[in-house]
């Protein structure tokens, strides 16, 4: 699929291949979202590893139930870590787990607002854990305003 996904967007037929997927993802995803996206896995790294590949796969192909929990879980983000100290990284105010940020980050800044992605810039400016950084710059590469990716 890696292979794959990137050589389909340009092609007519992208649509039929994104229904395919959302078939064979979808219902993957789906049952992972009914368990919890948060339900801690430590002691099942096959299944956490699964997970993890299908919440990616879900989001990259726009499936909708997964772009609807991204946003909600950003628009809580923002929510709660909309002090100008805040950081990201802080347990206090991002509830979302460590694995899910950059696909909550990406499909937020993918499918949200300008406003969506300066508050995730500004974030990354301040922020000084790495992991974190990493997550969120990933989520700004997902931008559709093109003036703000040369940032």
């Amino acid at each position: 699929m890696d292979y794959f996904l990137p050589r389909m967007y340009g092609l007519e037929f992208w649509s039929e291949y994104q229904e395919y997927l959302s078939l064979i993802i979808g219902k993957l995803f789906d049952q992972f979202n009914a368990q919890g996206l948060d339900a801690d896995m430590d002691i099942q790294n096959d299944l956490f590893s699964t997970r993890d590949i299908v919440v990616l796969r879900a989001c990259i192909i726009d499936y909708e139930p997964c772009i609807q929990m991204a946003n909600e879980r950003f628009q809580e983000v923002r929510r709660n870590c909309s002090g100008k100290s805040q950081l990201l990284s802080g347990s206090d105010c991002n509830k979302i787990p460590y694995y899910l940020r950059p696909y909550v980050y990406s499909a937020a800044v993918k499918h949200g607002t300008e406003a969506d992605f300066d508050f995730l810039f500004e974030k990354w400016n301040m922020e000084h854990y790495m992991m974190e950084r990493d997550s969120i710059f990933n989520g700004l590469c997902s931008t559709r305003f093109r003036e703000k990716s040369d940032l």
